[in-house]
């Protein structure tokens, strides 16, 4: 009996880690609303191209819930609105995003996406309360 449980509980722990795996060329929907909002800012700043994050977005609004493509396509109304009216030292804020956070996909074409940081993988053969860290 326990051991029909504790092979029950590692095939439940390794669909659950499969079954969320994303690969890492795909942007999570946090990562493509960040690059929506970078496209609104490069859309007010006439010195900056769109072309790259637009093909991003693009490509990456494929398979996503409408949620998710309405409320990223909000944000890059909404940044492209408060970057067409900010003066001072808010437009340098801006500036400073569009050059440090939205550099990663500025140039999406021309360089790939710097993959995303994970953990280790589990060794092969760890006990199974380890692969509650995976859940």
């Amino acid at each position: 009996m326990r051991t029909i449980a504790a092979i029950v509980l590692a095939a439940a722990a390794a669909t659950a880690t499969t079954a969320f795996a994303q690969p890492d060329s795909r942007l999570s929907d946090a990562e493509y609303m960040q690059a929506a909002r970078c496209a609104g800012l490069a859309s007010a700043d006439l010195t900056t191209d769109t072309a790259p994050v637009e093909t991003l977005l693009k490509a990456q609004g494929f398979g996503r819930m409408a949620f998710i493509t309405e409320q990223a396509d909000h944000i890059k109304a909404d940044a492209a609105h408060v970057a067409r009216r900010a003066k001072g030292p808010m437009k340098e804020k801006l500036s400073a995003e569009l050059a440090g956070p939205c550099k990663r996909f500025l140039g999406y074409p021309s360089r790939p996406l710097e993959p995303k940081k994970r953990e280790a993988p589990l060794p092969t053969g760890a006990p199974l309360f380890m692969c509650a860290r995976a859940l």
